[in-house]
């Protein structure tokens, strides 16, 4: 083999493992980003902000995330739901659900329940406020008609 080839071969591996160093390397990526942040214009966009959290500490995706699960354990009555079977059925991320749930939980309108799993159904105080937002349709016992 001529010296020739064998210096273009070595190059070649040498170039190929550059090449999959960078492409499989976080501290790089995150360098290259850090470069190309820089080299951006004023005139484009901002990058997207984070939701900003309220005075009272919660920010109003994780109200929204409240709202939501707290209308589903209204409709789902007294047998309650899991923070899984939410999670699955509303495609929430699992962590967001269950720190949703510990918000109600602390506010009283939930329960816990469930011997061999953990359930969730609204308290007295939630079912109250349900059939205020009109979630839970109001009895009204003796009206005939």
């Amino acid at each position: 083999m001529p010296a020739s080839d064998f210096t273009i071969s070595t190059l070649f591996l040498i170039f190929l493992m550059l090449f999959l160093l960078i492409g499989n390397s976080p501290a790089l990526h995150r360098w290259l980003d850090r470069v190309t942040g820089m080299a951006r214009r004023e005139g484009e966009a901002a990058p997207k902000k984070e939701p900003e959290e309220e005075p009272g500490g919660i920010s109003q995706q994780a109200k929204d995330y409240e709202a939501i699960i707290f209308q589903q354990l209204a409709l789902a009555g007294e047998r309650g739901l899991s923070p899984a079977s939410l999670a699955d059925n509303l495609h929430f991320d699992k962590t967001m659900v269950e720190k949703a749930l510990a918000s109600l939980k602390r506010q009283g309108m939930i329960e816990r329940s469930g011997l061999l799993g953990t359930r969730f159904h609204l308290s007295q105080k939630g079912r109250e406020h349900a059939v205020q937002e009109g979630i839970i349709p109001r009895l009204r016992i003796g009206e005939g008609g």
